[in-house]
This record gives C-alpha cells, sequence and structure tokens, in this order.
C-alpha cells in the first residue's frame, strides 16, 4: 500500500502547447508537473483575460499525471488550462512512499501555487481522483474556486479495512489493524490523522463529490458521508454501475455534462 510508483514519463504530448512545469513543495521534493496552456495562447504563460481559470489534475493511487490527459484536453475545449501533476513517489516526482494524502497535501499547496504563478490572476480550482482528492482535502489554506473530487474515502481507518476485507474476507478486518499499528513507527502518522471526512466541513469553496455506485474501496455510503459533512455550496453524484475506476471513462458525457455544469457555475466565461 505505501510502495512508491515511480515511471518514467517522457516528453510531453506534442500540441496543445504542453510544456515542462516542475517545482518543488514543502518537503523540498521535485514535483513532476506538465502545464497545458488555454485555448489560443501559443504555449506561453497566460495572463487571466485569456482563460477562464487553471485546473489543478490530480491523478489515484499508482497514477501519474498521463492518467488525467483526457480530462485535460477537454478541459481546454471548455477555455481552462490545466496543471497536472506526479504526486510524491508517483511518476517522475521525488518521494519512495505513499502516505494517503497526509503528505501528499504539501504537494497539492505547492501545485496550487504554481497554476497561480503560471496564469497571474486567473482563478484556479481542483480535480482530485481518490489519492489525489484525499490529499486536496489535506490540504490548507488552498483558496480556490472551485474543487471536485472523486473516489475519496471518508477515514484512512475505513479505507485500509474497506481493501482488507475485499481481498482477505472475514480475516480482512484483523489484517487492517496489524497495517494500522505499522503506521506510526513507519510513516509518522496515525489513522487519526487523515481524515477527509472532518477536513472537508472546514472548506468554504464549492465542492463536487463524485462516487461510485459499485465501489467496494470507497462504497456510496462514504461518499455521502463527505457530501453531508461539507459546508459550502455541494453538489454530489453517485455514478451509476460504477466501482472504483476511473469515473470519467465510465461515463464520459454525463461526466462531461455535470463536471462541466458545475465548473461552469463557479468559472464564467468572459
Amino acid at each position: 500500500l505505501i510502495a512508491g510508483r515511480p515511471m518514467a514519463i517522457g516528453a510531453a504530448p506534442v500540441g496543445l502547447g504542453i510544456r515542462e512545469a516542475n517545482f518543488e513543495d514543502a518537503h523540498g521534493r521535485n514535483i513532476g508537473a506538465w502545464f497545458q496552456p488555454g485555448p489560443g495562447s501559443q504555449g506561453q504563460a497566460e495572463g487571466a483575460a485569456s482563460t477562464r481559470g487553471v485546473i489543478v489534475l490530480l491523478h489515484g493511487l499508482a497514477g501519474n499525471r498521463l492518467a488525467m490527459q483526457t480530462r485535460a484536453r477537454w478541459l481546454r475545449g471548455l477555455g481552462f488550462a490545466c496543471l497536472t501533476i506526479d504526486l510524491p513517489a508517483h511518476g517522475e516526482s521525488d518521494g519512495s512512499r505513499v502516505t494517503f494524502g497526509h503528505s501528499e497535501a504539501a504537494a497539492v499547496e505547492a501545485a496550487v501555487e504554481r497554476a497561480r504563478q503560471l496564469v497571474p490572476g486567473a482563478p484556479v480550482g481542483v480535480i482530485g481522483i481518490s489519492l489525489g482528492g484525499a490529499s486536496a482535502l489535506l490540504a490548507e489554506d488552498l483558496g480556490v474556486q472551485a474543487m471536485v473530487v472523486e473516489s475519496v474515502f471518508a477515514e484512512l481507518h475505513t479505507a485500509i479495512r474497506n481493501r482488507c476485507t475485499r481481498f482477505l474476507g472475514p480475516v480482512g478486518a484483523l489484517a487492517a489493524g496489524v497495517l494500522e499499528l505499522q503506521l506510526r513507527p513507519r510513516l509518522g502518522f496515525g489513522v487519526g490523522d487523515v481524515v477527509p471526512v472532518r477536513e472537508i466541513g472546514e472548506r468554504p469553496f464549492p465542492l463536487f463529490v463524485l462516487g461510485g455506485e459499485l465501489d467496494a474501496n470507497t462504497p456510496p455510503a462514504e461518499t455521502r458521508a463527505l457530501f453531508e459533512a461539507a459546508r459550502g455550496p455541494k453538489e454530489l453524484w453517485i455514478v451509476p454501475g460504477a466501482a472504483h475506476v476511473d469515473l470519467y471513462h465510465a461515463r464520459p458525457a454525463e461526466y462531461e455534462r455535470r463536471v462541466g455544469g458545475f465548473l461552469g457555475r463557479w468559472f464564467p466565461e468572459g
């Protein structure tokens, strides 16, 4: 669960003006990133007037920035610039261990600041999947315009137990307890330090919470708990027939309609 997933990403895709945009987070880790400017910018740093905003895209566990390129291309068609990153210990970013959002949050904070540097004055939003969404909710003082979180666990405690029970059956709860006891000596924190459902209530910006109807890792009850705990403007979508998968690919047309509509409400054109 905590093993890093390094991978050589290679050159940025040809076209759309995508370029390297690496940065450093508060822990001194180099974070691999690509910046995709909004339409009509010729790949150079844009002023706020030429884009609706910048969306920071955060992949899930075992993924990297490549997994977010379909969303980035779609968002460009809506007038957005995008910053796609490799979370720590993934892709080409520094780090050797996954911490379930605990230390990844610092990379998200730095990514949002990097987005503001790339397009000064433009509003910034976040779309985070699973680990990426948990990291975004655990990050502090983002001050973003809006956030979309997909398939995010409510508490690390239940996330570990759900996965152990899924793979090990009745003995899963016992195995989960053993794993939880290892967290503090190995990673320096406990399950009580990673509770997105607690943090979401402290986030005043608009939130769209998504989850899969058949997700065994993050059951709909957890998705609904996150939604209920959010205190600002919020929306909920339990995706019919979807498990713990990429929800964009599960229902692309409806995803674009719903998520595009949400972003349209908080990032007006012109």
